[in-house]
């Protein structure tokens, strides 16, 4: 969890991210087909720390379907929101998203 100014910041650098993948610009994907996807769960803490342990786990899963993918997140206290950032290749970040969503239920 990010407090106070750290959150703002880590949400700026998250944004701008994702604003240079859309631009184009400074992608750490690789392959024909690129994704990067935001996902916004409003959850409490706990459930978006479960959250991110699913997506973790398919990260560093030795899978030959992930490629080069990346992930970020936070949680913000105040929304209650967890956002989560994936780039990857498309059969992967539907794989993880799908396993998020079995996981929320």
């Amino acid at each position: 969890m990010f407090i106070g100014g750290r959150l703002e910041a880590y949400k700026a650098e998250a944004m701008d991210v994702v604003k240079a993948f859309v631009d184009g610009k400074d992608s750490e994907v690789d392959g024909k087909l690129q994704v990067c996807t935001v996902l916004d769960c409003y959850v409490g803490n706990e459930e978006a720390l479960r959250i991110s342990e699913v997506i973790m786990r398919h990260m560093n899963q030795d899978d030959p379907t992930r490629g080069r993918a990346k992930f970020q997140y936070y949680f913000d206290n105040k929304e209650k929101k967890g956002r989560y950032i994936l780039w990857g290749n498309p059969a992967f970040v539907g794989k993880v998203l799908a396993a998020v969503g079995e996981a929320v239920r």
